[in-house]
């Protein structure tokens, strides 16, 4: 009889248990259905008041740099490289990663939504970008990024790739970024793109990033004196008249 009552109490207990969790599993799935804040990390381009999510403008402006960065690069990649040059950090001050790069673009909370196991619903939050940019980031997403990296690579091609070192003799790596539709390329230092370096140091011969236009002039100047034939004999030591 003992044995036959405690079973039946440890029965009733965990019909208990099982009722409770469904009860807060139900409540949590409808507040979200509203789309509430039910807590936990807080998305870089925010912060928690009163229980709501509410733009950080200073945050803001990274998370829409993000955005229009891969738009402009097609690369998570170039994306991580063109923000590391340009000094943008996440919330700790660590640089921004391709990590760091391909969170925000999955996450629906930037365009004012909640998703919930697989729905989404319309949040109770203050979009961060504009619905038809999240559009043309995720056409890109939904293509192979094989494909996308031959079209970037076919679009910005580095003459000088692996040619260029800085000062501490690593090479220096191609990079670009658009701005107001006008294409930017650079070549940067290792260093800056894993963040080692220290941006306030004073040493002059310290090279973070350097303009392709300006490196790539070299290029021209030289095919130009190759099409003069009398140059080339000239270095070989020819004379005009041989």
């Amino acid at each position: 009889m003992g044995r036959l009552t405690l079973n039946i109490l440890l029965s009733f207990a965990q019909f208990e248990r099982e009722a409770i969790g469904e009860r807060i599993r139900d409540k949590s799935a409808a507040s979200r259905a509203r789309g509430m804040w039910m807590g936990g990390h807080v998305p870089l381009g925010y912060e928690v008041r009163d229980r709501k999510l509410l733009a950080n403008e200073a945050e803001a402006r990274v998370v829409r740099e993000v955005f229009t960065t891969f738009l402009d690069t097609q690369s998570g990649t170039e994306t991580a490289r063109v923000l590391q040059a340009e000094g943008l950090t996440s919330r700790s001050g660590r640089l921004l990663d391709k990590g760091d790069v391909y969170k925000p673009l999955n996450n629906r909370t930037y365009v004012g939504e909640a998703a919930h196991k697989g729905k989404v619903y319309p949040g109770e939050r203050q979009p961060i970008i504009e619905r038809a940019l999240w559009d043309k980031v995720h056409a890109l997403l939904r293509e192979s990024p094989h494909t996308r990296g031959d079209g970037t690579r076919n679009q910005t091609p580095a003459l000088l790739k692996g040619l260029i070192y800085g000062t501490d003799g690593r090479a220096l790596s191609p990079t670009h970024t658009r701005r107001r539709g006008r294409l930017y390329r650079y070549y940067v230092s290792q260093a800056a793109l894993k963040g080692t370096d220290q941006p306030d140091s004073a040493d002059p011969a310290l090279v973070r990033r350097m303009s392709a236009a300006a490196l790539e002039a070299v290029v021209g100047q030289v095919r130009a004196l190759l099409r003069q034939p009398e140059i080339i004999l000239g270095g070989l030591g020819c004379g005009a008249g041989q």
